[in-house]
């Protein structure tokens, strides 16, 4: 926390004041907000890795407070403020285990204990006390997101960024502040997250690169495309459709005639697009999420390969995206993959266990100007 920025403010309604960070840097462009896993689920704590058993279970309990601060994030937070120690006190005078100067713990800090008193070196208080603050926080990050004062889809990112600098330094810089702590604070913390976050369903391995494990058992949803398609490409359908709300299957097993030389006709292969135009910010990052997630569990998933927007990516022969013309020659959207992603499976399938991989991504900007560097479109 920077203890000069909140120490000062009087309410977070007020917050407009710069705090001060150290000296301004570039701008500092942000990687996008991981934010939830993929399909909106929060990120599940780890209680073997808190150092106190009780203190895990104050933290499932605080973060409950609103939907986007997790258990990880404020075991996150714990970790670097105090390294887990109930009596810090910092140079600068910040207490406790969520080191609250004395000033902010007057305005946010909570008596979480029940005993009648407000203490920051009590861990139940000062869990409490960081769960409702960051939610604050949060909250005056997405009025500003909604206002259009910052841009979309860095809650998390800019709420961190909130904490370290001070609202007022986010407000002003309509983004990150180009301060050093606040630029290496933020991606400390969204570390210490994967490393504080419990094995999901996904076969007991927690997120690689911000992307959640393939759950094992994916369900039917009943989807009539898919009919015709091999139990490959079936799992990854229903794996999709399981971990992405926001992706639409759009084709699956297609007559031969109509696809020649593709693995549709095979019952190997499954288009998706985003719920929302390609052509936009929006669409294009759910589809690179979509794409991106693919790619993490294509060991699980038994994918041979994965087409998007003109770029190919094989988990055997290529190292990382690579450009991808279709075989027709033709130009346009659907044939070169731009309003869709596809994914051919392997006739032998996955290993639902299998270990993910980490994903390498394409970089740059399409040069028609629409916003598709995959690494503004993670989760």
């Amino acid at each position: 926390m920077n203890r000069g920025g909140f120490s000062r403010l009087a309410a977070i309604g007020l917050a407009l004041s710069v705090a001060a960070c150290g000296a301004p840097e570039d701008v500092y462009n942000p990687q996008p907000d991981p934010g939830p896993l993929p399909g909106g689920a929060e990120w599940p704590l780890d209680h073997d890795k808190v150092p106190v058993t009780e203190w895990a279970e104050l933290i499932d309990t605080a973060h409950q407070e609103c939907v986007g601060v997790d258990g990880p994030l404020l075991a996150a937070q714990l970790d670097a403020e105090s390294g887990w120690d109930p009596d810090a006190v910092s140079n600068a005078g910040a207490q406790g285990l969520a080191q609250f100067m004395p000033a902010t713990w007057a305005q946010y800090g909570r008596d979480g204990d029940g005993d009648g008193q407000a203490d920051p070196f009590t861990p139940a208080d000062a869990i409490v006390s960081q769960a409702g603050f960051m939610c604050a926080l949060q909250d005056l990050v997405r009025t500003w997101e909604d206002d259009g004062s910052l841009p979309p889809g860095q809650t998390m990112t800019l709420t961190l960024a909130s904490y370290n600098a001070g609202p007022g330094a986010v407000l002003e810089y309509g983004g990150v502040p180009p301060y050093r702590e606040t630029q290496q604070y933020i991606p400390k913390i969204l570390d210490l997250r994967v490393e504080y976050a419990a094995s999901t369903a996904g076969g007991g391995q927690p997120p690689l690169d911000g992307y959640t494990p393939a759950p094992t058992s994916c369900p039917s949803q009943s989807n009539p495309l898919e009919r015709g398609l091999q139990a490959p490409a079936l799992r990854g359908l229903r794996c999709t459709e399981t971990v992405f709300s926001n992706i639409l299957i759009t084709s699956g097993w297609r007559a031969r005639g109509s696809s020649p030389g593709s693995d549709h006709p095979l019952g190997l292969a499954v288009d998706s697009a985003a719920s929302t135009p390609w052509n936009t910010p929006e669409g294009a990052k759910q589809n690179w999420q979509h794409a991106h997630w693919t790619q993490v569990n294509a060991q699980r998933l038994g994918v041979r390969y994965i087409i998007f927007y003109n770029y190919i990516w094989n988990p055997d022969a290529i190292d990382a995206w690579v450009p991808y013309d279709h075989d027709s020659g033709v130009v346009n959207p659907s044939l070169d993959h731009q309003d869709h992603v596809h994914v051919s499976y392997r006739a032998q399938g996955g290993d639902p266990d299998a270990p993910l991989i980490p994903h390498k991504p394409r970089q740059g900007t399409h040069p028609r100007g629409l916003w598709l560097d995959p690494e503004e479109a993670l989760p």
